[in-house]
């Protein structure tokens, strides 16, 4: 936790712990994994090529991803908005006691979903869909012609100060990362999986900014 008010630290301080079994406290150098807040980079990339002139968000998903089916009726503000009507390949049955174990290319992913047929029109609905912020990757990476993570840290992280906030692929060995853990009475461990795939909705670690 990091609480400045007027550039005065008043609180810069880790609690609990980063890891049960060797047990090494919280500390505030210590890194997460943050999940779905990846969401929010994903955001800003897309917003910042909108700004540049790269792309426009009412554009529709099929004038940067040829041959996605119905791409010409979906939008890029319909993917940020969770209302493209995209079936979400995390509900999908198989999901949890399968898929998230393997590794993907993000090509594969979308390909997973990309032929079933869209829940609703886009754009009437809401509902989550972890598949639309995987279409946003694609874009950031065919527009940009770099990796979503390399994006990310020239456009977000390096002009930020964000020195340690960065992808995690799950292979690489990221120093003073916490553990994750599920909680049933007490800390046990999660679901395995895989990291090769979730990219611009759910692969980011953060450290907070260091001062």
């Amino acid at each position: 936790m990091l609480i400045a008010a007027h550039d005065k630290i008043l609180l810069n301080k880790g609690f609990g712990m980063a890891n049960w079994e060797h047990m090494v406290p919280n500390k505030p150098t210590t890194k997460f994994r943050i999940g779905s807040l990846t969401k929010a980079f994903t955001a800003l990339a897309i917003f910042q090529l909108h700004e540049r002139g790269n792309l426009n968000i009412d554009d529709t998903i099929g004038t940067y991803l040829s041959n996605y089916p119905q791409g010409e009726i979906i939008t890029i503000y319909h993917c940020l908005t969770h209302t493209a009507g995209i079936p979400n390949y995390t509900s999908f049955q198989d999901f949890w006691s399968t898929t998230m174990r393997l590794p993907f290319t993000l090509n594969e992913l979308i390909d997973s979903f990309k032929d079933r047929p869209l829940q609703f029109a886009p754009g009437s609905k809401f509902e989550y869909s972890n598949s639309g912020y995987a279409l946003l990757t694609a874009i950031i990476e065919n527009v940009s012609g770099l990796t979503y993570s390399d994006y990310i840290q020239e456009n977000i992280c390096k002009p930020l100060g964000m020195e340690h906030t960065g992808c995690d692929d799950g292979r690489v060995v990221v120093p003073h990362l916490a553990t994750g853990y599920s909680y049933w009475e007490k800390p046990i461990h999660p679901a395995y999986a895989d990291l090769s795939f979730p990219l611009g909705h759910m692969a980011y670690i953060l450290q907070q900014r260091t001062y």
